[in-house]
């Protein structure tokens, strides 16, 4: 049978949609569905670490897009987690060289240590996304599109 075939209960209609979508094998109560929180930074060209705050009452796991407009030199961009927006971190994006605008995705450029990082909730140890550039002085312009994945912790 395909997998729409038949009727959906209206009452609960995202369990039974996952559960007829999956897998037998997985279990649909297995399968967290969750809508990812989005938080836009621009970024500070004259700044050496600029910070926000998770502003969720829950762990995150954390990807980030750089969208740079306008860059006068190399760049090398770190983007992670800390303990109060201060300190430089790389668990996100760990050493970016940027010298031209464009998008660039945690994703598809992690450098050596950055992928996707654990965001402590609000009031946690690891609560700040911080963005880190190499030299504070130099014109570095656009915005860093954090997406967050609400993990329920």
């Amino acid at each position: 049978m395909p997998p729409f075939a038949g009727n959906i209960n209206v009452s609960a209609p995202t369990d039974e949609i996952i559960g007829r979508v999956l897998p037998r094998t997985q279990p649909a109560s297995t399968v967290k569905v969750g809508i990812p929180v989005y938080i836009i930074v621009d970024m500070v060209a004259d700044a050496v670490v600029n910070s926000v705050q998770n502003p969720m009452d829950s762990d995150c796991l954390v990807t980030a897009l750089v969208n740079v407009v306008t860059v006068d030199a190399t760049e090398t961009v770190d983007i992670g987690v800390d303990s109060d927006g201060t300190t430089t971190d790389d668990t996100i994006v760990d050493g970016l060289a940027i010298s031209v605008a464009g998008v660039f995705a945690s994703t598809e450029s992690p450098g050596t240590n950055g992928g996707a990082a654990l965001l402590d909730k609000k009031g946690g140890t690891n609560d700040f996304l911080v963005f880190t550039n190499s030299a504070g002085t130099d014109v570095i312009v656009g915005t860093i599109l954090f997406i967050l994945y609400p993990l329920g912790t």
